[in-house]
């Protein structure tokens, strides 16, 4: 059996480490105490400091500021649809990067055989393989909701059609 006593002062060795150890973790509190008072009280106010832009954004940011009229917003709603594989609207979506009026045009001509279609633009692709179609009413006004749904239904009950699914566009404080 081995002897456990501290050969300088012949006391357990478990004996001298407890004291040692409390005193330790009691200076230790009282530092951590005492420097977190001292963040509290030398802490700043909350105040936010100030932003620094270069100078061509100060100037955007100020015209920006200045200016009171209100956006003009699109008098439409755009529609995401996807098609089931047809000829004509891979060709649209294949050369909308390249040539956007030439892509307009042969969905305009395709699409002009299909009423649910009518009065709906190309607007832009995605790279999902999906049409972004702007819609208005007959009369250009906004459509209302009742509107915006029944066209959903339309364009939804075509064979040809996957999904149509409105993407609203959110205007801060505006409700047409």
């Amino acid at each position: 059996m081995t002897d456990d006593k501290n050969p300088v002062t012949g006391a357990d060795a478990a004996d001298s480490v407890e004291p040692n150890r409390t005193k330790l973790f009691g200076l230790a509190g009282a530092w951590l105490a005492g420097f977190g008072a001292l963040a509290i009280a030398t802490a700043p106010d909350h105040e936010a400091a100030p932003i620094y832009l270069p100078a061509t954004l100060e100037t955007a940011s100020a015209e920006l500021t200045r200016n009171t009229e209100t956006p003009a917003i699109e008098q439409g709603v755009d529609f995401i649809v996807r098609f089931h594989p047809v000829e004509e609207v891979e060709l649209c979506l294949s050369m909308f990067k390249d040539d956007p009026e030439g892509a307009r045009r042969v969905f305009n001509d395709w699409a002009s055989h299909y009423p649910p279609l009518a009065g709906m633009n190309v607007k832009k692709t995605s790279y999902a393989g999906e049409l972004i179609l702007s819609w208005s009413t007959e009369t250009g006004a906004y459509p209302n909701r009742a509107d915006i749904i029944e066209k959903q239904k339309e364009l939804q009950a075509m064979e040809l059609v996957k999904y149509a699914d409105p993407d609203y566009t959110a205007h801060p404080g505006d409700t047409p």
